[in-house]
C-alpha cells in the first residue's frame, strides 16, 4: 500500500467491527436521540406545508360582471402583476363579486408575500370605484383545519347574550399556547332595526327617503381637513357614528311646524337578530359552534390539553346555565394512528424472532436491535429537519418497517449461508 502511494478505504462495517466500544456508544447516542425526538416531536393529523396561495375578494353591490371586470379586476390585476415570483393570476367574475386567485412560486416565505400582496391591494384601493364595499385578502393555508370544536349549548338564551358569552370563550381560547385562531359560528349577527311608521310620516310630511338620508349622513365619519397652529398640525374629522340606541333614536330626521322631528317620533327602533343563514344543532339542541385551529408546528396534544383546561375554567361562569360540549377532537385520530404504528412495530419484532430463531439466537437479537435502531434514526432525522409526526410520516414508517424486516431476514440468512460454506 505504501509503494502504491494510497491507502485502502476503510468500510463502515469493518470500522464498526474493529472498534466495538465506539460502535456501541454511537448506537446508544442514536437511540437516545431517537427516543428524545419521539417524545418531543409535534404530533398532528396532517403535515404542514406553507402554501403561497391567496385569494382577493372584491364586493361591488349592483355591478354587472362586465363593469366589475373593467373597473375593479383590471385595476387589481395591474397592481398584483407587479409582484415578483408570481406563478398564476386568475380572475372569476360574477354579479356583485370578483375573485382573484393568486399563486406564487413554491419555496418562498408565504408571510412575506402576503404582506407584499396586501400592500399592492391597498395601493389599488384609491383607484377603485366608491361603490366597492370590501376588498379582502385571504390566505389559504393547510393549517386552517379545526383541531377542536365545541358546542355552546344555549337552550332558549337570547342570541345577544349568546354572542357575548361566545366572544368571551373565544378570547380565552386564543390566549392558549399553540392556538392559531378560534371562531364562533351559527350566531345571527345583531343589528338595529328601524321600523318606520308610514302613517305618521305622511301626516308630518317627511318622506322615507329623507329619513334614510339623515341616518346615512349621521352614521358617517368624514375627514374635515387639517388645522395648522404654529408649528403643529391637527387632523379634523367629523365623528358621526352612532354609539347607542338612545343616540340613534334622538337623531333629527326633519322638521315640522317650528319643531324638529326625531327618529323616535316616526319609527320604532330596536335591536334584532339578522336573518339566520346557519342553524347549528347538537343532539337536537340549539347551539353555537366554536372551532379552534392551531399553528402548523404545534403539538395537537399540548393544544388540546391547554384548550380543555381553559374551557373547564370558563364553564362554571357561563350565563343562563349554558355549557360547552366537546364535539370534535383531532387528537383522537392522531392517537389511533400512533397506536397503529406501535402495533406494527411489535408485530415486526415477533415476526423477526419467529423467522430467525432457526439461524440462532445471536442473529435474531442483532436483527431485533436493528429494527428499533433504524426507527430511532428516522425519528431523529425527521425532528432535525423540522417535520411533525403525522399520518403521512407514520405511513412512511410502516412501509419502511416492512422493507426493513424483509431485508434484515434476507441479509441474516445470506450471512448464515456464507458461514456454512466456511467463510
Amino acid at each position: 500500500q505504501r509503494r502504491q502511494g494510497r491507502r485502502r478505504p476503510v468500510k463502515i462495517s469493518e470500522f464498526s467491527v474493529t472498534n466495538p466500544q465506539f460502535t456501541l456508544i454511537a448506537f446508544l447516542c442514536l437511540a437516545m436521540l431517537g427516543i428524545t425526538a419521539f417524545l418531543n416531536m409535534p404530533r398532528t393529523e396532517d403535515p404542514y406545508f406553507p402554501s403561497p396561495n391567496f385569494g382577493v375578494i372584491a364586493v361591488y353591490p349592483g355591478a354587472e360582471p362586465s363593469q366589475l371586470e373593467r373597473e375593479v379586476v383590471d385595476v387589481l390585476e395591474e397592481e398584483i402583476s407587479e409582484l415578483t415570483e408570481l406563478k398564476r393570476l386568475q380572475s372569476f367574475v360574477n354579479a356583485n363579486v370578483a375573485y382573484l386567485d393568486v399563486e406564487f412560486e413554491s419555496g418562498i416565505d408565504p408571510d412575506d408575500k402576503e404582506n407584499e400582496l396586501r400592500r399592492q391591494v391597498d395601493a389599488a384601493r384609491s383607484r377603485l370605484p366608491e361603490g366597492v364595499t370590501t376588498v379582502d385578502v385571504e390566505h389559504w393555508d393547510s393549517a386552517d383545519v379545526s383541531v377542536l370544536q365545541f358546542a355552546l349549548v344555549v337552550g332558549d338564551t337570547p342570541w345577544e347574550v349568546v354572542d357575548t358569552e361566545a366572544e368571551r370563550v373565544v378570547r380565552r381560547i386564543k390566549g392558549v399556547a399553540g392556538v392559531r385562531d378560534a371562531k364562533a359560528w351559527g350566531i345571527p349577527e345583531q343589528q338595529v332595526r328601524v321600523d318606520l311608521e308610514l302613517g305618521r310620516l305622511g301626516r308630518i310630511g317627511v318622506p322615507p327617503a329623507q329619513v334614510i338620508g339623515a341616518l346615512q349622513g349621521g352614521n358617517a365619519s368624514i375627514p374635515g381637513g387639517e388645522i395648522e397652529i404654529g408649528e403643529r398640525r391637527f387632523n379634523v374629522q367629523t365623528t358621526g357614528a352612532f354609539e347607542s340606541l338612545a343616540e340613534l333614536e334622538a337623531s333629527v330626521v326633519g322638521g315640522a311646524a317650528g319643531s324638529v322631528v326625531q327618529l323616535r317620533d316616526v319609527a320604532n327602533v330596536r335591536f334584532a337578530d339578522a336573518p339566520e343563514r346557519v342553524r347549528a344543532r347538537f343532539q337536537g339542541t340549539r347551539v353555537a359552534l366554536i372551532s379552534v385551529t392551531s399553528h402548523g408546528d404545534s403539538n395537537v396534544f399540548s393544544v388540546r390539553d391547554g384548550v380543555l383546561a381553559a374551557v373547564a375554567e370558563l364553564a362554571p361562569t357561563l350565563a343562563n346555565g349554558m355549557k360547552l360540549e366537546l364535539v370534535f377532537d383531532q387528537s383522537r385520530n392522531v392517537q389511533r394512528r400512533l397506536g397503529g404504528l406501535q402495533k406494527d412495530f411489535l408485530i415486526a419484532i415477533v415476526l423477526v424472532l419467529v423467522t430467525l430463531v432457526p439461524l440462532g439466537l445471536r442473529a435474531s437479537l442483532v436483527v431485533m436491535v436493528s429494527i428499533p435502531m433504524s426507527l430511532a434514526i428516522g425519528m431523529a432525522t425527521l425532528s432535525w429537519l423540522g417535520y411533525s409526526l403525522n399520518q403521512l410520516s407514520i405511513v412512511g414508517f410502516v412501509i419502511a418497517l416492512g422493507l426493513l424486516v424483509d431485508d434484515s431476514i434476507v441479509v441474516a440468512e445470506n450471512i448464515a449461508r456464507w458461514m456454512r460454506t466456511g467463510a
